[in-house]
């Protein structure tokens, strides 16, 4: 009797685990099914709004991407007490804070030179080059930019006997922009020529078409 009712127990205890692994793997399975049908719905819908955005962004930058036109003047360090300079630049926007140019700079404006007294010692006279420009907007239409070039500068002497000759020079420069308009910034910089050794300080407006 004792031992038909330990068989008895015993497969009670056996039906009744496996019914409870049965349950629990059902269960879990149900679980891992909804989790799935869920993780799976959330993709559904983010990944729409995620392309939107990302479309929108995209859509939106064209606007921002512009050609413009500098001028600029101011004062060059060129020795011996330093000189007008003046410059111009041609340059492409691919955003508000990515810019290409092109332009040139007087580095030495001497509309005189050569008329009282012979200068024999060459100075650097022009520069033309090409830029990178990046832009940190700060606040109310005020940015702070930065740019990296590379050009040539021409190094003249007033003595005819003398021909001018050419050094490849890079360039660095810094400065503010105010945006006073929808097409019109005002610009506040320096840029240094390192190779010739000018900085030059400059005023400017730039116009975006």
């Amino acid at each position: 009797m004792g031992g038909v009712r330990g068989d008895f127990v015993s497969t009670n205890t056996v039906t009744w685990f496996f019914n409870q692994l049965h349950g629990g793997v059902a269960t879990s399975f149900r679980y891992l099914v909804r989790s799935a049908e869920t993780r799976t719905h959330m993709r559904t819908r983010l990944i729409p709004l995620i392309s939107a955005a990302v479309l929108a962004a995209f859509a939106a930058e064209p606007a921002a991407a512009s050609v413009y036109l500098g001028l600029d003047f101011g004062r060059s360090s060129v020795p011996p007490s330093g000189d007008p300079t003046l410059g111009f630049a041609l340059g492409y926007s691919f955003s508000r804070s990515i810019s290409i140019e092109a332009f040139t700079r007087i580095l030495s404006f001497r509309p005189f030179g050569g008329l009282f007294g012979v200068d024999t010692s060459y100075y650097p006279d022009r520069h033309y080059g090409v830029a990178a420009v990046g832009t940190v907007p700060l606040s109310g239409g005020v940015g702070l930019f930065g740019r990296l070039g590379a050009g040539r500068t021409t190094m003249h002497a007033d003595a005819n006997s003398k021909a001018d000759y050419y050094v490849t020079d890079p360039s660095l420069g810094a400065g503010l922009a105010y945006d006073f308009a929808s097409r019109w910034s005002v610009k506040l910089s320096s840029t240094r020529f390192t190779k010739s050794k000018v900085t030059t300080k400059q005023l400017g407006l730039e116009f975006r078409f």
